[in-house]
């Protein structure tokens, strides 16, 4: 395997097997580093999409109620208050940093729907990016055993030269 080293504007391919201990030991920490990093991000955008998903689902039950009928409007994720709705065609929708839109049922529930098309395109991104990191992290640390195993064992045949 062969890793990606800056050298001045242009990238150029050096043989893991080339690399010492501390540079196979800096490029392990940064693999793992980015493994870290894409999976949280991996994980905020799962949230992410359950929140659309539930929040299309809040429209479409929306939808259903009777003007002036009565329904509970979540205030947090485990508080709900009782509410009339006025227009169950219209809904107020966040659209980020605090603005709001009115959208029909139709716009918003298609709004939602495209929210969540666009995380799963990120989700596949990383999901595809990930076994490309663990491969190349698992290929590090094979050739820094092996290089730490070839390094106990010259010192133990030094110790049997010195005993000798």
């Amino acid at each position: 395997m062969h890793m990606a080293v800056e050298v001045s504007n242009e990238k150029q391919a050096i043989p893991i097997a080339d690399l010492g201990v501390d540079q196979l030991t800096y490029f392990q920490r940064q693999i793992d580093q980015e493994i870290t990093f894409l999976t949280e991000s991996l994980k905020e955008l799962k949230i992410f999409e359950s929140k659309f998903i539930a929040s299309e689902e809040s429209v479409v039950n929306a939808a259903k109620v009777p003007s002036d009928g009565e329904i509970l409007v979540p205030l947090t994720e485990s508080m709900y208050i009782p509410a009339k709705i006025a227009d169950p065609k219209n809904h107020l929708i966040e659209i980020g940093t605090g603005y709001f839109v009115e959208m029909s049922t139709e716009k918003a529930v298609d709004y939602f729907r495209r929210k969540q098309a666009f995380l799963k395109k990120q989700m596949e991104v990383i999901e595809g990016v990930l076994p490309e990191k663990y491969r190349a992290r698992n290929a590090i640390v094979d050739n820094l055993q092996k290089k730490i195993n070839v390094y106990c064992s010259q010192v133990q045949m030094n110790n049997m030269n010195i005993k000798k």
